[in-house]
């Protein structure tokens, strides 16, 4: 049973991260910029010979080892398979073509590519099996500045645009979308599965 029970977290993780993968391949289709992470993995592109979803494996990996040195609690094996499987579902959705029946150079993508981006998330951090990249170093930082998670994850989000337009990624108007909506809606999908998850125990 137990082994059972570890399958579907990693079921869950697995999904998540390929909701967040989709939700990356939306903001990218929008046309209108792209999401923070996004801004500085094209930045590490144009100093590295590598594909996009190889670049998100490696800032998956490096910022996993930070932390892992902060807090080695905040990291299972959910982390690492998020790390990894979030380029991989990149690679795949793009190499059998999903990406090009998305709408281009449309604000209804530019609106729902942080939306999708943020409930993919949720969604994996809900396994409870450890935290992805980002997500572990924001709620780290949460726990240690009292901060709410939306407030660290759009300092965090930020950040990364920031240094993404110094190597010289991609910045437009819906990358300040995201700055403002992935945070708060990890913290809605977050909240609503915890709901969804004490209304059923309620009822059985």
């Amino acid at each position: 049973m137990k082994n059972q029970y570890i399958v579907v977290k990693i079921l869950v993780v697995l999904l998540g991260s390929a909701i967040t993968a989709f939700g990356i391949l939306c903001f990218l289709a929008g046309g209108k910029g792209i999401d923070p992470i996004s801004t500085f993995l094209l930045g590490m592109m144009e100093h590295l010979p590598f594909a996009f979803g190889t670049c998100s494996q490696i800032f998956n990996v490096v910022v996993l080892l930070i932390v892992l040195f902060l807090d080695r609690k905040k990291i299972g094996l959910g982390s690492v398979l998020n790390a990894i499987s979030v380029g991989f579902f990149i690679n795949m959705f793009q190499n059998i073509g999903i990406d090009t029946y998305l709408p281009t150079s449309s604000w209804m993508m530019a609106v729902l590519g942080p939306i999708i981006l943020g409930i993919g998330i949720g969604v994996y951090l809900y396994a409870g099996i450890g935290a992805g990249a980002l997500e572990g170093m924001m709620l780290y930082l949460s726990e240690k500045t009292k901060l709410s998670m939306k407030w660290i994850r759009i300092i965090l989000d930020a950040s990364l645009v920031l240094s993404g337009y110094w190597l010289g990624g991609m910045v437009g108007f819906g990358t300040i979308i995201g700055i403002l909506l992935i945070g708060p809606t990890i913290e809605w999908t977050l909240r609503g599965l915890n709901f969804a998850k004490k209304s059923i125990h309620k009822f059985q």
